[in-house]
């Protein structure tokens, strides 16, 4: 059908082929605001639980400003300002940090993005969007909770030890655990589908075929019968075929009146033409019938894929027959053969009906290449191809590369998103380590008593670790549903996928395990081992 769509909606929505250029993805757009939106929730609740920890160093100030005559509004507002004045500090370091990693990110990205775009209008104002709503975020609990303490409780000193919220603080590590486990599950299974597209099998052979096409002006079959005949000597090459395409490349779609059991029906079919030698080239499996042979099989002899028979319900597809439309001759296609189904394009689309029609000496040059001595072997096709086409450049590619190119683009975002998942990694480490010193200092005296009474070190490590353990079992819990439905909804896109594995799973939690533990033992150990008196002679 056709149809028709705004020119500027084509970069970001379009599913159509054959677009000008390589498509962006809305999709993508959506995710990546994602991650960064939980980057900044994971800094607010380092914040968060930073300030609520660090609340009994604070409590005596808040003491005296109230008995001075300060409101609770106005040390709520003392106290989101100075997170926004953070934020804001934080915002300036960030923009030195984009002018130095910024080609970085082009590099990986494929992007232009220059340093001073950053600087328009409407980028400040979602930059000042951000640190309203960064500093209000983070700094909104622990204003609202330092501004509560009672004056007389604590001038007194006798503030309670619930002061620390321990609860809260521990539902916010859980929430950063979560989103920490999520993100590494999804990166874990778009790193696994991209592996597998690349590696499943497409049904012919893509290694070592060099592909090369005469896209001069004319007709150039006799240069290219030529072309294919000199190079057959070389004793590097295993087999020459030729086609109109390639699989991964344009495919023509046309529309047929096709045979059925209801009589002729017009259905729209990929098509190119292709010689005797295309299917034994490319290792395509012939299921039924016969290949093409020869002249005879000009204008007159087809070639179906598997799906093409399904798809129409022939029960015996030989000698079934195709014409174009509107077309008066009374001539028509015959199917004398088919073959297995094959990915001629890429494992973004499932396997459609394919039309193979006779096309001997077509401009695209398909090469087997021995394995030995690539590049001798190439050297020579290179002169040949001087010798017979001196107007035309010698441009090639091998199939596997082309084939592969298609998924480029989610290569990139791959990347992307596995960098955004390691950031987020890392700032939930470096909350994660500061309140692991803060509490072990809080600790201090209590292990310096148990390590007098007998305790040995493993035991004060297993008593401070084993709650964070429970804290990534409990992170578990919630990661796993919602990465599998997201995970699940993502893959839905692919009509060929591996699926989710257990495995997958099980690796994100342990990896968010291991690297809790390190971070937690690193300060726990420490203090373990350091002498007791020094903690205990300050009574």
């Amino acid at each position: 059908h056709y149809g028709v769509q705004p020119i500027t909606s084509i970069h970001l929505h379009s599913d159509m082929q054959g677009e000008p250029e390589e498509l962006g993805s809305m999709s993508y757009i959506w995710i990546f605001s994602a991650v960064a939106l939980f980057m900044l929730i994971i800094a607010c609740i380092n914040y968060m639980n930073m300030a609520t920890a660090r609340s009994a160093r604070r409590a005596k100030e808040i003491g005296i400003r109230k008995v001075a005559g300060s409101t609770k509004s106005q040390l709520v507002a003392q106290f989101l300002s100075e997170s926004v004045l953070l934020t804001i500090i934080s915002l300036l370091i960030s923009l030195v940090a984009i002018y130095f990693l910024l080609p970085f990110f082009n590099t990986l990205s494929g992007k232009f993005i220059s340093f001073g775009s950053l600087f328009n209008l409407t980028t400040l104002l979602i930059l000042f969007a951000i640190v309203l709503f960064v500093g209000l975020l983070g700094g909104s609990y622990p204003a609202f909770y330092l501004a509560k303490f009672q004056p007389l409780t604590v001038l007194k000193g006798t503030l309670a030890k619930s002061s620390s919220n321990v609860v809260l603080r521990r539902t916010l590590v859980v929430i950063q655990f979560s989103i920490s486990m999520v993100m590494l599950i999804c990166t874990l299974v778009v790193y696994n589908q991209l592996q597998y597209m690349q590696h499943k099998d497409l049904g012919f052979n893509k290694e070592h075929v060099l592909s090369v096409a005469a896209n001069g002006n004319g007709d150039m079959r006799g240069k290219v019968s030529s072309f294919q005949n000199e190079i057959r000597k070389n004793p590097g090459i295993i087999s020459v075929s030729a086609a109109q395409a390639s699989p991964g490349g344009d495919l023509n779609f046309n529309l047929f009146s096709v045979e059925s059991k209801t009589g002729f029906v017009e259905k729209g079919i990929d098509t190119y033409g292709i010689d005797e030698n295309y299917l034994g080239n490319l290792d395509i499996k012939l299921v039924k019938g016969r290949n093409f042979t020869g002249l005879a099989d000009t204008l007159h002899s087809m070639l179906v894929n598997e799906s093409m028979v399904k798809d129409l319900g022939w029960d015996e597809p030989i000698g079934k027959r195709v014409k174009f439309p509107g077309d008066t001759t009374g001539r028509y296609l015959e199917v004398v053969g088919v073959i297995k189904d094959f990915h001629v394009k890429s494992l973004y689309n499932p396997i459609s009906p394919l039309l193979l029609n006779y096309r001997p000496n077509s401009r695209v040059v398909q090469v087997k290449l021995a394995a030995a001595n690539i590049p001798a072997t190439i050297n020579s096709i290179e002169k040949t191809w001087k010798t017979i086409f001196p107007e035309l450049a010698f441009e090639y590619k091998f199939l596997d590369q082309d084939f592969n190119s298609q998924y480029a683009a989610d290569q990139k975002r791959g990347k992307i998103f596995t960098s955004f998942s390691t950031l987020t990694i890392i700032i939930t480490c470096l909350g994660l380590l500061g309140l692991i010193a803060f509490t072990t200092e809080q600790r201090r005296k209590e292990i310096s008593i148990r390590k007098v009474m007998g305790a040995g070190t493993t035991h004060i490590v297993s008593l401070i670790t084993k709650n964070f353990v429970l804290l990534v079992l409990l992170s578990c819990v919630i990661a796993f549903p919602v990465a599998y439905y997201f995970m699940h909804k993502w893959l839905d896109v692919f009509p060929y996928k591996e699926g989710l594995k257990l495995s997958t799973f099980l690796l994100s939690a342990l990896a968010v395990l291991v690297i809790t533990m390190l971070t937690v033992g690193f300060h726990t150990i420490k203090v373990a081992i350091s002498n007791p008196v020094n903690s205990l002679k300050t009574e």
